[in-house]
């Protein structure tokens, strides 16, 4: 029995977006991108794929301890809501997505918060991880539908992408903007690369040559090694009732991994809710949220004062 159903109409199920960056989707992505530049790509994203995993480690920073054991610390989580009118006006003057708008938002937050602690940001590797659904079945599917499919368990990956920084000269703030575009260009980036399609068959590689515990031990050692990751979900068209009781908000976070600057993203009822998982003591939990906060105030005022 489903214990989340439909508040206006308990008979109903859910209905969900029917999107996935599975492999049906994956192989679309370098349409009109020369063979050459796709296998470069390829080769150098494959590159920094596998030292992320093994030694390649971001610096240490004011959002990043580099806590051998980070995950056992203690957190904080600041909630922050906006509303999808609003990204979507944001996302139509740069003529992105949805999900350009949102990673441009955490990127210029970062940007802000580091430039209020540490000023000086200059030479600091920071890298952002992207999870990415790779079911081959896509959109809301029950547990039968995945049981018969063979695709019950996780299915998915992550991509690294690296956080601009943008050093202010003469106290002049940079475009608000110019951090979407870079989120827009990392992205159109690995549409043109064939990380995505290696990913799987790579990973499933490295557990046979050296087992479960093996490939449990890159993807932590991936985590550990990199700043923050970025993870979404598109939420149902109607509002939800839990056990008949009608759901009128919520977000979730993810725990247990080596990083202690985690953001979710879920989308519910014409709004997005992003939660900041951080690592209590060391960020600044009260700076952070107005970081978060004062960044998109920026960046919707940039996109509406452009013509």
């Amino acid at each position: 029995m489903n214990v989340l159903r439909r508040a206006d109409d308990p008979l109903l199920p859910l209905s969900f977006p029917n999107v996935s960056l599975g492999p049906k989707t994956a192989r679309n992505n370098g349409c009109g991108c020369g063979f050459t530049l796709k296998c470069f790509n390829t080769i150098s994203d494959v590159g920094v794929m596998i030292s992320r995993g093994m030694y390649l480690k971001d610096h240490k920073t004011v959002v990043r301890s580099g806590k051998p054991q980070v995950h056992l610390e203690p957190i904080l989580v600041s909630v922050i809501t906006l509303l999808l009118e609003d990204i979507k006006q944001v996302k139509s003057k740069v003529q992105g997505s949805v999900n350009d708008v949102i990673t441009g938002l955490i990127y210029y937050a970062i940007h802000l918060y580091m430039f209020k602690k540490e000023k000086d940001l200059r030479g600091k590797r920071m890298t952002s991880l992207a999870m990415l659904n790779m079911r081959s079945l896509t959109g809301f599917s029950n547990i039968d539908e995945m049981m018969k499919a063979g695709i019950w368990g996780n299915g998915s990956i992550t991509l690294s992408m690296p956080i601009p920084t943008f050093i202010p000269e003469k106290h002049i703030d940079c475009d608000p903007l110019e951090f979407i575009r870079r989120a827009k260009k990392n992205m159109k980036r690995i549409r043109h690369s064939m990380l995505v399609q290696f990913t799987m068959p790579l990973a499933k590689m490295l557990k046979r040559v050296k087992g479960a515990e093996g490939l449990a031990e890159f993807v932590y050692s991936t985590m550990k090694n990199t700043t923050t990751l970025i993870t979404n979900v598109i939420g149902p068209h109607e509002k939800m009732a839990m056990v008949g009781c009608p759901v009128s908000d919520f977000y979730y976070i993810v725990t247990g991994i080596p990083q202690r600057l985690i953001f979710t993203v879920i989308s519910y009822l014409g709004s997005l809710k992003v939660a900041v998982t951080m690592e209590k003591d060391f960020i600044d939990f009260q700076l952070f949220t107005f970081c978060m906060n004062e960044a998109f105030q920026k960046i919707l005022q940039a996109a509406c004062d452009k013509n």
